[in-house]
């Protein structure tokens, strides 16, 4: 909260006596106050100031935005009502504005550190690293001893996929305060990032002792969990995904309590989808476990992935985003369903074949001789860790110079375009215009001896269908496939082939040229 809780004048007994009462909780009547100020003189600086402050701290947003912009038509050069302003619209969700008015905030008063730091974050957010990077390096010059620049600028480099770069800042916001939370949390991401995970543990360990309700510590700390395989000790940290500034939990919204541990018989439960198409695929699995619980099981999924789900086990009916809501008892995210079960290594439901494809005409059987392949090579672009999970289709180029073989593309996106600069272009024919659907995609997966793919919802399609897949994963992978193994209890049918170290496709890719001779060959002499 922004006011003075100083008069402007000593015979100002009305504007003295409404920051009294602002300063002391009274919320009423310093709004009477402060408004029967701006009666007699419209464009008092203070008032204007602490009233808008005081409406904005009380959810009133509107009014709040009238008396600022009042003030800011009266004083245009006045920093602090364009700093404050500026906090009004982040909160409204207005970033660009919002960036604009710290940065009049700024050309006024450019001491303003604390302005100039909440510039910085805002810019990031905005997709504008360089200025972002600019502002932050130019207060944490001021702010010697203040870790939260340093934190701001390793979370820059991290996005800029540089790990070495934010571990190195990290360090100093660590030089900063050894004690501070957000340090120490970014301080264990940057570990976690160039695969130190036990050092990563301790650090998100540490920040949690000093904040105990941290929640990107307890969800990097589960996060590490499952990579570790530590399952029953991994769901109550990973629950905390929803605790963090600005996040929501899906469903929230539906005015109904999310499903915990309630009795669910005759019961209507609706699942709500989150994250990507692969969470859904991965944890549908739960559904029968929630109908044998006697509950009335209803999915909320995009659409792409409506017909596929349609027949799977458990669920009685399928709505998506845009479909009105029927009534309900209970909700629950989908990816709360393991912690919900408290899903162990060994207990995990239905490993093996657990969906279907729906029935519809798309090709399932392919002409010709030799084996089958499908292909994936990259994800969707807008995913955080696309960047090291996808690679370009010619580094495939080993794999596909195969006899005896037929590749196939299903890569969807702008990837797919990435066909045309192939060399030999017809040794790879693109199916994807069969694809409109998750349900095209299962049916194309039927007639596949084999699906070649990085981490994306195409592996986890593989895997719920029973069809074999070898899975190209980073140095440090999702979660689900956890570390140094070639299978997952997750699904039965794939194989895993990891890059040894950041970066590094050429090993896996070799792993699976030469997995793939055996299994020619194999095929050949069967």
């Amino acid at each position: 909260m922004t006011h003075s809780n100083q008069p402007s004048a000593p015979e100002d007994t009305d504007y003295r006596d409404a920051v009294v009462a602002h300063r002391d909780g009274r919320w009423d009547q310093a709004i009477a106050g402060y408004q029967h100020v701006l009666a007699r003189d419209r464009g008092h600086l203070p008032t204007l100031n602490n009233l808008a402050a005081l409406l904005m701290d009380l959810g009133r947003i509107d009014e709040a935005t009238a008396y600022y912009q009042q003030g800011l038509n009266l004083h245009p050069q006045t920093a602090e009502l364009h700093a404050n302003y500026g906090n009004l619209l982040r909160q409204k969700g207005s970033l660009a504005d919002a960036a604009r008015h710290y940065e009049l905030a700024l050309a006024q008063s450019p001491g303003l550190s604390e302005v100039r730091y909440a510039l910085g974050v805002l810019l990031r957010r905005l997709k504008r690293p360089k200025d972002a990077r600019r502002e932050l390096e130019q207060c944490a010059a001021e702010r010697k001893s203040d870790p939260r620049s340093y934190v701001a600028l390793a979370m820059l480099a991290l996005d800029d996929n540089d790990p070495n770069e934010a571990f190195d800042i990290a360090g100093k916001a660590i030089a900063c305060d050894p004690d501070d939370p957000e340090a120490l949390n970014i301080f264990g991401v940057t570990h976690k990032e160039l695969g130190r995970y036990s050092e990563a543990r301790a650090a998100f360990d540490a920040a949690l002792m000093r904040a105990p309700d941290h929640a990107e510590a307890h969800y990097n700390r589960g996060i590490i969990r499952l990579l570790k395989g530590e399952l029953s000790h991994a769901w109550d940290d990973y629950e905390w995904r929803w605790q963090g500034a600005g996040r929501q939990m899906p469903g929230a919204d539906l005015g109904k309590p999310v499903w915990r541990a309630q009795s669910l018989d005759g019961r209507r439960l609706i699942i709500v989808s989150e994250q990507g198409f692969g969470d859904t695929i991965q944890c549908i699995r739960y559904a029968p476990r929630l109908k044998e619980m006697g509950a009335n099981v209803v999915l909320q999924c995009r659409p792409e992935l409506a017909a596929l789900m349609n027949d799977a086990p458990g669920v009685d009916a399928i709505i998506t985003p845009d479909d009105p809501m029927p009534d309900f008892d209970y909700f629950v995210p989908i990816l709360s369903l393991p912690d919900r079960f408290r899903a162990e290594l060994g207990s995990i439901p239905a490993s093996g074949r657990y969906l279907n494809p729906p029935r519809r005409d798309t090709l399932t059987k392919l002409p010709g001789d030799g084996l089958a392949i499908g292909l994936v090579w990259a994800g969707s672009s807008t995913h955080s860790n696309d960047a090291n999970r996808s690679l370009e289709l010619s580094a495939l180029a080993t794999v596909t110079d195969q006899a005896n073989m037929r590749f196939y593309s299903l890569q969807m996106g702008a990837a797919r375009d990435q066909l045309v600069n192939l060399d030999e272009p017809h040794r790879i024919a693109d199916l994807t215009d069969q694809i409109n659907d998750f349900g095209d995609t299962a049916n194309i997966l039927t007639g596949m001896d084999l699906v070649i793919t990085v981490d994306t919802a195409v592996a986890h399609l593989a895997g719920a269908l029973g069809r074999p897949a070898w899975v190209l994963l980073p140095h440090v992978p999702d979660w689900r496939w956890m570390l140094d193994r070639s299978d997952t209890p997750w699904y039965q049918s794939l194989k895993l082939f990891r890059q040894p170290t950041r970066g590094d496709w050429q090993t896996p890719l070799g792993a699976i040229k030469e997995a793939l001779q055996k299994l020619a060959s194999s095929h050949v002499n069967g």
